[in-house]
């Protein structure tokens, strides 16, 4: 199950003893009836617990100096251009962001073109029948004289109702 970013964040907070006295209630009343809550946070300890166990090392200076762009005679950065931690992880959020957008129309390209292949593979006829025949012989019998040999101001004469003018 996937959760929001606030409630990782809480999970971590939780983790670190951040939370106050109202929160962490509320956190363990959310993992008293999750199960799947409770497998995140045992996930979030795991990898914790991972990565604390890492040996530590010391990076050389020259990868320093070529982070910071002090190598091949460039001044080194002023603090003010060195990102933050909350910038590096607005970064990457907005990274995860635009990989599940590219991924999400990857895939409706992908159904796209499956539905065109399909359509290409599969055509379907027409099952409209225009009755052209049936259509042909009564216009040419209307026309014929059928009808008395009238135009069809006369032929619809008779429809019309009388009408009198004045008493």
């Amino acid at each position: 199950m996937s959760f929001d970013d606030a409630t990782l964040e809480a999970l971590g907070a939780y983790l670190d003893d951040e939370l106050d006295d109202r929160e962490r209630a509320e956190i363990e009343t959310q993992l008293a009836q999750s199960d799947a809550l409770r497998a995140e946070l045992r996930a979030i300890e795991e990898v914790r617990t991972a990565v604390r166990a890492l040996p530590i090392r010391e990076a050389p200076t020259s990868f320093l100096d070529s982070v910071l762009g002090a190598g091949a005679g460039e001044e080194t950065p002023a603090a003010e251009s060195v990102p933050s931690v909350d910038e590096l992880a607005g970064r990457r959020r907005a990274g995860k962001q635009s990989r599940s957008w590219r991924a999400m129309s990857a895939l409706a390209g992908a159904a796209a073109a499956s539905i065109v292949i399909l359509a290409a593979l599969f055509p379907s006829e027409s099952t409209v029948r225009t009755p052209l025949a049936s259509m042909v012989r009564a216009h040419a019998a209307g026309a014929s004289g059928a009808s008395g040999g009238a135009d069809p101001v006369s032929v619809l004469a008779p429809v019309a109702q009388p009408v009198k003018f004045g008493r």
